[in-house]
């Protein structure tokens, strides 16, 4: 057996730690120039692949499927296997066994290194996950929510194309995409497009798992028309289900002609998805309670304008005939010189056709207080409702 040769040089890291067409160092120089730490280390452990695929009897250490770590532990196990797998021993040349037993031990210390620097990376996207959402928190409506959500997963998640899809009664809509992916000539095509959730594709299963997964082969039937038509070579997808039950998906991957994605991207989006899932129903919740708030203050003045006038004529008939008008405005005293500074404003406000919960939020007081002063500006101008108080102040 020869010694392997020189390995080729191989791609380096982009600033993102996506593999580019540069130059890279043998598998055991230190990093120089403008190569990064991670780039180095990354661009090492390619060339030790390299440099095991071409041994005899070494297999799938390129695997796309396989994290960089796992393929130079696979590379290392096949190259020992190969040391020992000639019939005489004797007769193998020592150089040879030698340079084998080398690359073993380069193998295995460079998958630690790899391994280490795949955590750190998964650490770090994790945590720039969670300060996403903790931004998408400050969205007070789910139309907010819902447009923002597409570039905070390109900002946190590490993703660069980003589609958001709604399920409604077993079909899949195309939603929302980023602004990097709006101009592409696929998408007016398919936004708002119901497509069948049939046994075909990869979203059906995954409503019934509830799991996000990785693509790394989009060429089987499977896949959907529109990834396709995204010209898609790998994609993760991630269902949101807040309450066990699946309302969307999100699907990300790195442009056209980019990166393939990995377990990492995987993993960060499901992180993501659980927590916009939760955040979407949170914000859904609140918009129905804030609806039905408003329609029961509603219905409250109105009881409150009809039991104030109730009253009133309640105690007209027990008053007599005398009390039953109230004097003329030309007849009394300025009522506005009886008024305190507070039911001034809310005279004004009142005049204005606020309603009580309006006045409340301009004056920042209670509901409670503003119909207190209501009142007394009913007793003040001797009057049962308010239309009476606002014809009194315009002299009607």
């Amino acid at each position: 057996m020869s010694a392997p040769r020189e390995a080729a040089p191989v791609p380096r890291d982009t600033p993102g730690g996506r593999p580019s067409a540069s130059p890279g160092a043998g598998p055991t120089s230190p990093p120089t120039g403008r190569r990064s730490g991670a780039s180095a280390i990354r661009d090492d452990a390619r060339s030790l692949l390299d440099e095991a695929a071409r041994v005899p009897g070494v297999a799938g250490v390129h695997d796309g499927d396989a994290t960089l770590a796992d393929r130079l532990q696979r590379a290392a196990a096949g190259c020992a296997a190969a040391i020992g797998a000639g019939a005489d021993p004797a007769a193998a040349d020592p150089d040879d066994r030698r340079t084998l037993r080398g690359l073993v031990v380069r193998l295995h210390r460079q998958a630690q290194l790899v391994d280490e620097l795949e955590l750190q990376a998964r650490a770090t996207r994790i945590t720039d996950c969670q300060r996403g959402l903790a931004r998408l928190r400050a969205c007070t409506s789910t139309q907010a929510l819902v447009g923002s959500v597409c570039e905070e997963v390109t900002r946190s998640c590490g993703l660069e194309r980003v589609l958001l899809s709604r399920v409604e009664d077993g079909r899949w809509w195309p939603w929302v995409v980023n602004a990097a992916v709006e101009p592409e000539s696929w998408v007016a095509s398919w936004r708002e497009r119901s497509i069948p959730l049939d046994e075909l594709t990869i979203e059906t299963r995954l409503l019934r798992e509830h799991r996000s997964e990785l693509i790394t082969d989009t060429t089987h039937r499977g896949i959907h028309e529109i990834i396709r038509e995204g010209r898609s070579t790998s994609y993760v997808v991630a269902p949101i289900a807040p309450a066990g039950r699946v309302i969307g998906f999100f699907h990300a991957d790195h442009r056209v002609g980019g990166p393939p994605c990995d377990a990492t991207d995987r993993d960060v989006l499901w992180r993501f998805a659980e927590g916009f899932g939760h955040l979407f129903e949170r914000t859904a919740l609140s918009e129905r309670l804030h609806g039905r708030r408003k329609e029961v203050d509603e219905m409250l003045d109105v009881v409150h304008d009809a039991m104030t006038q109730l009253t009133a004529v309640e105690l007209r008939l027990s008053a007599g005939a005398e009390a039953d008008d109230p004097a003329p405005a030309s007849d009394r005293p300025d009522v506005l010189d009886s008024l305190t500074p507070r039911e001034r404003d809310v005279l004004r406000l009142l005049v204005a056709g606020r309603r009580n919960r309006e006045i409340a939020e301009q004056l920042v007081i209670s509901e409670a207080t503003v119909k207190s002063h209501v009142k007394q500006l009913l007793r003040k101008h001797g009057v049962a409702n308010r239309s009476q108080v606002i014809a009194r102040h315009h002299g009607a």
